[in-house]
Protein backbone atom coordinates (compact mmCIF):
# COMPACT_ATOMS: atom_id res chain seq x y z
CA UNK A 1 0.00 0.00 0.00
CA UNK A 2 1.60 3.48 -1.16
CA UNK A 3 1.84 6.27 1.37
CA UNK A 4 -0.86 8.15 0.14
CA UNK A 5 -3.36 4.96 0.52
CA UNK A 6 -2.00 4.28 4.34
CA UNK A 7 -2.64 8.34 4.98
CA UNK A 8 -6.03 8.13 3.34
CA UNK A 9 -6.86 4.92 5.59
CA UNK A 10 -5.58 6.70 8.63
CA UNK A 11 -7.51 9.83 8.08
CA UNK A 12 -10.78 7.96 7.70
CA UNK A 13 -12.70 7.84 10.93
CA UNK A 14 -13.20 4.48 12.25
CA UNK A 15 -16.75 3.26 13.82
CA UNK A 16 -16.65 1.71 17.23
CA UNK A 17 -15.88 -2.10 16.70
CA UNK A 18 -19.13 -4.18 17.72
CA UNK A 19 -18.05 -7.23 20.51
CA UNK A 20 -19.88 -9.74 18.62
CA UNK A 21 -16.66 -8.61 16.05
CA UNK A 22 -13.85 -7.50 18.77
CA UNK A 23 -11.90 -11.34 18.40
CA UNK A 24 -11.37 -10.79 15.07
CA UNK A 25 -7.99 -9.70 13.54
CA UNK A 26 -7.50 -6.06 13.22
CA UNK A 27 -5.35 -3.45 11.42
CA UNK A 28 -5.16 0.21 12.35
CA UNK A 29 -8.13 -0.08 14.26
CA UNK A 30 -10.52 -1.61 11.80
CA UNK A 31 -11.56 -5.12 11.53
CA UNK A 32 -10.18 -7.40 8.72
CA UNK A 33 -12.72 -9.21 6.97
CA UNK A 34 -13.16 -13.11 6.50
CA UNK A 35 -12.26 -12.58 2.85
CA UNK A 36 -10.18 -10.13 2.60
CA UNK A 37 -6.42 -10.82 0.79
CA UNK A 38 -3.80 -10.58 3.01
CA UNK A 39 0.02 -9.38 1.98
CA UNK A 40 2.87 -11.14 2.75
CA UNK A 41 3.81 -8.69 5.30
CA UNK A 42 1.08 -9.78 7.51
CA UNK A 43 -1.25 -6.63 6.42
CA UNK A 44 -4.39 -6.72 4.37
CA UNK A 45 -4.99 -5.59 1.09
CA UNK A 46 -8.62 -3.92 1.73
CA UNK A 47 -8.86 -3.07 -2.01
CA UNK A 48 -8.92 -6.89 -2.55
CA UNK A 49 -11.11 -10.02 -1.95
CA UNK A 50 -9.45 -13.39 -1.32
CA UNK A 51 -11.19 -15.56 -4.42
CA UNK A 52 -11.19 -18.71 -2.31
CA UNK A 53 -12.48 -17.42 0.66
CA UNK A 54 -15.25 -15.66 -1.20
CA UNK A 55 -16.18 -18.71 -2.64
CA UNK A 56 -16.48 -20.91 0.74
CA UNK A 57 -17.94 -18.36 2.33
CA UNK A 58 -20.75 -18.85 -0.73
CA UNK A 59 -20.67 -22.63 -0.26
CA UNK A 60 -20.76 -22.71 3.03
CA UNK A 61 -22.94 -19.94 3.84
CA UNK A 62 -19.89 -18.00 6.18
CA UNK A 63 -20.41 -14.50 6.99
CA UNK A 64 -17.70 -12.68 4.56
CA UNK A 65 -16.37 -10.22 7.68
CA UNK A 66 -16.59 -12.25 10.93
CA UNK A 67 -16.21 -15.93 8.79
CA UNK A 68 -18.76 -17.34 11.26
CA UNK A 69 -21.98 -19.06 10.33
CA UNK A 70 -24.98 -17.59 8.83
CA UNK A 71 -28.11 -17.68 10.61
CA UNK A 72 -31.87 -16.87 9.17
CA UNK A 73 -31.22 -13.15 9.37
CA UNK A 74 -28.64 -11.99 6.72
CA UNK A 75 -27.61 -8.96 4.45
CA UNK A 76 -26.49 -8.69 1.14
CA UNK A 77 -24.87 -5.59 -0.09
CA UNK A 78 -25.66 -4.64 -3.83
CA UNK A 79 -24.33 -2.40 -5.80
CA UNK A 80 -26.73 -1.39 -7.72
CA UNK A 81 -30.96 -1.75 -8.03
CA UNK A 82 -30.38 -4.49 -11.22
CA UNK A 83 -28.64 -6.92 -8.38
CA UNK A 84 -31.24 -6.06 -6.33
CA UNK A 85 -34.29 -6.83 -8.73
CA UNK A 86 -33.09 -9.61 -10.09
CA UNK A 87 -31.73 -10.81 -6.48
CA UNK A 88 -27.76 -12.04 -8.03
CA UNK A 89 -25.61 -10.66 -5.59
CA UNK A 90 -21.38 -11.09 -6.26
CA UNK A 91 -20.79 -10.93 -2.51
CA UNK A 92 -21.40 -13.48 0.59
CA UNK A 93 -23.66 -12.43 2.55
CA UNK A 94 -23.31 -11.36 6.04
CA UNK A 95 -24.54 -10.92 9.61
CA UNK A 96 -26.53 -8.02 10.29
CA UNK A 97 -24.42 -6.14 12.57
CA UNK A 98 -21.39 -6.89 10.28
CA UNK A 99 -23.24 -5.83 7.36
CA UNK A 100 -24.09 -2.50 9.93
CA UNK A 101 -20.36 -2.19 10.87
CA UNK A 102 -19.16 -2.76 7.12
CA UNK A 103 -20.98 0.17 5.77
CA UNK A 104 -19.59 2.07 8.95
CA UNK A 105 -15.89 1.12 8.25
CA UNK A 106 -15.50 0.68 4.66
CA UNK A 107 -15.26 3.65 2.58
CA UNK A 108 -15.77 0.54 -0.87
CA UNK A 109 -18.81 0.21 0.16
CA UNK A 110 -20.53 2.87 1.84
CA UNK A 111 -22.66 3.70 -1.13
CA UNK A 112 -23.75 -0.36 -0.97
CA UNK A 113 -27.32 -0.74 -0.83
CA UNK A 114 -28.47 -3.40 2.24
CA UNK A 115 -31.13 -5.33 1.81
Amino acid sequence: MSALEQAAVAQLVKPPIPPELADLPQWKGLVVPFVQVTLRDGSPDFRAVHESKRRRAIEQRLCSVCGRPLGYRIVFLASSEQQVAERVYHEPALHPVCAEYSVAACAMIAGCLAI
